[in-house]
């Protein structure tokens, strides 16, 4: 799955905007669960994470028994992949026009610190 397509998974708020009730970008409560792919129905759980000096709350949704099923370890793993693609969208915003790699998922950029650190 490309990383533009896997974005469209993820949901934010612009920290920015304190009194903001309503997310900036909500995907369909119908798209994919991150998990297992398939298409989210009940139960359903909602991931929140703030990335450490992000300019976005991130949050994503996956069906509950797919979350719950997954090991701290592997939770954290999910959440350190969604905080490194944060980090590197926001990465190419700052490119100048016409620098950007083709978006792939093995072109994945390094990112210092564990997930742990990111999240803050």
């Amino acid at each position: 799955m490309t990383r533009r397509r896997l974005s469209g998974l993820i949901g934010y708020f612009d920290v920015c905007d304190r009194d903001q009730t309503t997310p900036t970008y909500d995907p369909s409560p119908h798209c994919q669960c991150l998990v297992c792919m398939r298409t989210l129905c009940p139960p359903m759980v909602t991931v929140s994470l703030m990335p450490k000096g992000g300019r976005r709350s991130l949050f994503f949704r996956a069906h509950k028994v797919c979350w719950e099923s997954l090991s701290d370890d592997g939770q954290r793993t999910y959440e350190g992949s969604i905080i490194d693609l944060e980090v590197e969208i926001e990465a190419r915003r700052l490119l100048p026009e016409g620098s950007e790699k083709e978006d792939t998922m093995s072109d994945k950029a390094p990112v210092e610190g564990t997930s742990e650190e990111r999240l803050g």
